[in-house]
């Protein structure tokens, strides 16, 4: 008969499986929601963000209930690479906290006793379901919006969106712009040096050997 998994193995799978809060473009609105967030920018590929993953992986799974304050993943290679460029991550891991309209970049330590500090600090925020903690200017604004039809609602979020769409577009033909232009002034570059370098090195041979004939007279 076929040994089957010892229970003791079964325990261990489990024990080591992780909670994980994968922020992607699509989700990232639905999950922040009312919510302080606490988030890693990170590359799979990248040395310092697997050195800290344990620990927060660990902060996440302390997190996962919370009411208040969510703490999450954004793979910049991945789903959430969108969210990065956005928030203008430009090196792995990047934390950044706060709310998700003005995020502040964490620059404490990254081990689990200063990330758990860091996150205790993190405090309700204003929301829809926190008007309470709202100033004058937000309460006006939740209430503009509240008093739109689904139709408006739904109109506004599409010009926006769109809006996102055509600025996003028009930075990556920008960057495609200037990395032809790199490209061709790099051409042009070497055109000019590298025969001016060409002739430098058969100068300096005949420098070296006017030098030596002369060490021997």
């Amino acid at each position: 008969m076929r040994a089957g998994i010892p229970p003791l193995a079964i325990t261990l799978v489990c024990a080591t499986a992780v909670f994980a809060v994968d922020l992607t473009t699509e989700n990232l609105a639905s999950l922040t929601a009312g919510k302080t967030t606490f988030v890693k920018f990170y590359a799979p590929w990248c040395g310092h963000c697997r050195a800290m993953k344990p620990s927060w992986d660990t902060l996440m799974q302390e997190y996962q209930e919370d009411q208040h304050v969510l703490i999450g993943d954004c793979n910049c290679t991945g789903d959430c690479r969108t969210v990065c460029e956005q928030m203008g991550v430009q090196g792995y891991p990047t934390l950044k906290f706060g709310e998700l309209a003005a995020l502040e970049d964490y620059t404490g330590g990254r081990d689990l006793e200063n990330l758990r500090k860091h996150a205790q600090t993190l405090k309700p925020m204003c929301s829809l379901d926190n008007m309470h903690l709202c100033d004058d200017e937000q309460r006006r604004n939740f209430e503009l919006l509240l008093a739109l039809s689904a139709e408006d609602l739904d109109a506004q979020v599409e010009k926006i969106e769109g809006e996102l769409a055509a600025l996003e577009s028009e930075y990556k033909a920008a960057v495609e712009r200037l990395r032809l232009e790199y490209y061709r002034l790099e051409d042009e570059h070497a055109a000019v040096v590298r025969p001016k370098t060409t002739g430098l090195a058969s100068m300096k041979a005949i420098q070296a050997a006017n030098a030596k004939t002369e060490q021997e007279l």
